[in-house]
């Protein structure tokens, strides 16, 4: 694969090929930026390395004659993730709902689930919709809804350069497929 120092200093040394002086500066403090960089790419993608089958515990099964008329939340989860058009990081919160079908998801699963999902490169759209999918399939729910809020810094450090702007996607799927009917305190809005 070749010498990944060798690697980091040319791509550095290509970002402004006019400025030698400042890719050697950059060049001289990266002396374990390789392993530096591995290790942190590792960690922000993480979330292929986990199995959504083995994330997926479920607390209680419900009596099919029985329907369960309430909705499961979860609100204000942190989460960073890497955009996959870019390559730099976004970060906000994930709200999510679920009316239970067959099943009830063990509630610390669902900040796991967020984990697992935001923990690979991703878009923030598909991010709501994975999630929104984990709870219809791997959960069965009758319904699910997925809100993400995020910064990105491809729009704060880049391109628009606005630091104050924050993205809001939204998914939902079966009984709460009709987002607009939900109360907007039901999801933590």
């Amino acid at each position: 694969m070749g010498d990944p120092q060798q690697a980091l200093n040319d791509w550095v040394s290509s970002l402004h090929p006019d400025l030698p002086e400042v890719a050697a500066a950059i060049v001289n403090s990266q002396a374990e930026a390789p392993a530096r960089i591995s290790n942190a790419y590792r960690e922000l993608l993480s979330g292929y390395r986990i199995d959504r089958a083995d994330l997926i515990k479920i607390t209680t099964v419900l009596d099919p004659t029985v329907e369960y008329h309430g909705v499961v939340t979860a609100h204000d989860i942190p989460f960073v993730s890497l955009c996959a058009h870019h390559l730099l990081p976004f970060f906000g919160h994930v709200a999510m709902a679920y009316q239970p079908g067959a099943m009830i998801l063990g509630i610390g699963k669902l900040p796991r689930l967020v984990e697992m999902r935001a923990r690979r490169f991703q878009i923030q759209e598909f991010l709501a919709r994975d999630l929104c999918d984990d709870l219809m399939d791997a959960v069965r729910a009758r319904g699910a809804f997925v809100r993400t809020t995020a910064q990105h810094l491809c729009v704060c450090g880049r391109g628009p350069n606005k630091q104050e702007v924050w993205n809001t996607t939204t998914y939902a799927r079966g009984s709460l497929g009709t987002w607009r009917d939900l109360p907007a305190a039901s999801v933590g809005g």
